[in-house]
């Protein structure tokens, strides 16, 4: 009976590089596999995040309320008013604030928008008519940002790079006298923002007409709210939870 044979040194060899040949590609095609999937896992994260940006963006501008504010020094502040004397790009009261955890408080929040450093930081008040000391929270909205600018169109359709349309000079007058609801809000707000990797984005954001009553104003800018929260539900919950409650 003869005696099974090994193989050989060479065939050893042959059959350790082939197998380490076939080990390399399949380690390339996974090593490209993951690259591939981390791209687009980026890709899908900023557009989420900008989706997120814009639907934060539209649900405070489309529900702006013609409400204006007393400040913690008892002066009487504008329902929207931009460029705003303490560094902000815009300031303003907007419906629509819940209230889950059913707290003692208004649906009206005053907001705030800022620009620092690259970063677009929302803020707001946990007082509508704020008491001294009052409390103010701070939100980063998207980063690396190189510049944003906002316009208001007037009654008359003329644009304005600030709002109300008239010098600062005469802003306090407008303040004692803010039953001039054609001057408090304005019909339209575009905003552009030039981003480092994304280029320019571009919102234009109907507001309600300014002469109707309050009751109907929130109607309207609920309908509009619903419509865009309905565009972009299939993304996920866009709308980020706060210190207070539900964003």
């Amino acid at each position: 009976m003869k005696a099974s044979k090994g193989f050989t040194l060479l065939e050893l060899m042959i059959a350790i590089f082939i197998f380490a040949m076939v080990s390399m590609a399949a380690y390339r095609l996974l090593d490209s596999a993951t690259q591939i999937q981390r791209v687009a896992d980026d890709l899908l994260g900023a557009s989420d995040k900008l989706a997120q940006t814009q639907a934060i963006i539209e649900a405070d501008m489309l529900q702006i309320a013609p409400r204006p504010i007393r400040t913690e020094f008892g002066d009487t502040e504008l329902a929207i008013c931009t460029p705003y004397k303490n560094g902000f790009l815009i300031e303003f009261t907007r419906y629509g604030w819940k209230n889950t955890l059913s707290r003692n408080r208004s649906d009206l929040q005053r907001v705030a928008y800022g620009f620092e450093q690259g970063v677009l930081e929302r803020y707001y008040w946990t007082e509508l008519d704020r008491a001294p000391e009052p409390r103010r929270i701070k939100q980063s909205i998207l980063k690396d940002i190189r510049s944003i600018r906002f316009q208001f169109l007037d009654q008359e359709n003329k644009w304005h790079s600030y709002w109300p349309p008239v010098q600062p000079s005469q802003r306090y007058a407008i303040n004692k006298n803010t039953e001039k609801s054609n001057i408090i809000i304005p019909k339209s707000i575009h905003i552009s923002i030039e981003h480092e990797f994304y280029g320019r984005m571009d919102y234009r954001i109907p507001q309600a007409d300014s002469d109707n009553n309050e009751d109907e104003n929130k109607i309207k800018y609920e309908d509009q709210l619903n419509k865009k929260k309905q565009s972009v539900q299939n993304k996920g919950s866009l709308f980020f939870k706060n210190q207070e409650g539900d964003y």
